[in-house]
């Protein structure tokens, strides 16, 4: 939190395991959650370096809300670091991830859904394409990304909260989401 990345990444190459498993706030975060939403694409490249090193389901470790570093960096604008994160995992895909129930927090929001939540389109663009390409292009086996436990839509927020543009890139992409 204080921009020391370069001691932030030898504690985990130091400590490993334990580094990646640590939690550091009230939220469950881990330093590698903190690290996608501020820290500079080069420290996030090495911390991913190393986690993947141990164990790469640590890129999908939840805090007590359930949002992986995923979910934190769509949250935040952070396309590249999206992008490096879906790229990361050699030995999971991304329908994997859904059907371990790794892709959707504790309210069941996804990457893709706050990335519509908080209109940042290349995100959501992004994340539409890997989770289409990983269902063969079924937008039925990819529902459960787009709609939150209480049955709101990423359609219906990117609407709500005037992202229109994000909402008109849905309904092109996809035109049957407007029935979800």
């Amino acid at each position: 939190m204080t921009g020391e990345w370069k001691n932030v990444v030898e504690t985990y190459e130091q400590h490993k395991l334990s580094a990646i498993d640590a939690r550091i706030n009230k939220s469950g975060d881990t330093a590698f959650h903190v690290a996608v939403s501020i820290a500079p694409e080069d420290k996030v490249q090495q911390l991913v370096r190393v986690i993947t090193g141990v164990s790469e389901l640590g890129l999908w470790t939840k805090n007590n809300k359930g949002n992986t570093p995923l979910h934190v960096a769509a949250s935040t604008g952070r396309l590249n670091i999206c992008i490096l994160l879906a790229k990361a995992p050699q030995d999971l895909d991304i329908e994997d991830l859904v059907i371990k129930d790794l892709f959707r927090n504790n309210v069941g929001e996804s990457p893709l859904f706050l990335a519509a939540f908080h209109g940042y389109k290349p995100i959501f663009l992004y994340l539409h394409l890997l989770l289409l390409k990983a269902s063969n292009t079924d937008i039925k086996s990819i529902d459960p990304a787009y709609r939150r436990n209480d049955g709101e839509t990423a359609l219906h927020c990117a609407i709500r909260w005037e992202y229109f543009d994000v909402a008109y890139e849905m309904l092109l992409k996809e035109p049957v989401l407007h029935m979800l």
